[in-house]
């Protein structure tokens, strides 16, 4: 994966975020995170940082730093 690419999270990590949002689901809303899609805007070597672009809470200009191994690329 590189700057640029289109993403989503793996299957497992969305999963796991989707059991977090559901009890948290005062805050965050019902949302299905396997459906997420982010473009990659910048790295380190430990993170990914997304710009997700179908989500209001995660919407940052500066993307949110995402861990490299739940990521997969769609495009």
């Amino acid at each position: 994966m590189k700057v640029g690419d289109l993403v989503k999270y793996s299957e497992e990590a969305a999963k796991n975020r989707q059991t977090i949002f559901l009890r948290n689901r005062a805050v965050y809303g019902g949302h299905n995170v396997s459906e997420w899609l982010g473009v990659i805007v910048d790295e380190n070597p430990s993170y990914y940082f997304v710009k997700w672009m179908n989500h209001h809470f995660y919407d940052s200009e500066h993307g949110i730093a995402e861990s490299k191994d739940e990521l997969v690329v769609v495009s």
